[in-house]
């Protein structure tokens, strides 16, 4: 009976976590592309308003940190049509992960902050259902590199890190 609680108190644990977080997809006006239905259908988490969203930019600098790159997306924003998991404690965004779902069948990580396992996992969750098989993204930040690396990401060349979906 022991097993079945600690079971039931680590699914409760998941929920409270996944309530403070929230889906942005910003289209730009265009149509939504085929692709990205798919992630629409399958993401089972609370869609950020534009006010929520718009907190991201204003805790850039504590978020970035001294990633200059990172920094960059989260104020001025990104040239591609992206979904953005974060989340928030209060009205402070915390972590954020933007990502990308590529033409050729699978994921990039644009930009990634507060370095929460939770959000990398809701990616890692929703490729899977979607059926994309590899997860990629170009770091030259260290923090992010390492952290990445103990979660199941390999260097490939470079500086280029991937995750097999499996």
């Amino acid at each position: 009976m022991n097993y079945y609680k600690i079971k039931y108190d680590k699914y409760i644990t998941k929920l409270d976590n996944l309530s403070n977080v929230y889906y942005y997809f910003n289209t730009y006006g265009k149509p939504i592309p085929a692709k990205y239905i798919n992630v629409l259908n399958t993401i089972k988490l609370n869609r950020a308003t534009d006010k929520q969203y718009l907190q991201i930019g204003k805790n850039a600098d504590e978020l970035a940190k001294d990633d200059y790159y990172s920094h960059g997306k989260l104020t001025i924003g990104s040239l591609n049509m992206n979904f953005t998991l974060f989340n928030t404690t209060g009205n402070k965004v915390t972590s954020v992960l933007n990502f990308i779902i590529s033409d050729n069948g699978y994921c990039y990580i644009e930009t990634f902050c507060g370095f929460n396992i939770l959000l990398l996992n809701l990616v890692k969750e929703i490729c899977y259902d979607i059926g994309i098989s590899k997860i990629q993204t170009f770091s030259i930040y260290q923090p992010e590199t390492d952290f990445l690396l103990q979660n199941g990401f390999v260097r490939e060349r470079g500086n280029l890190l991937v995750y097999l979906v499996t």
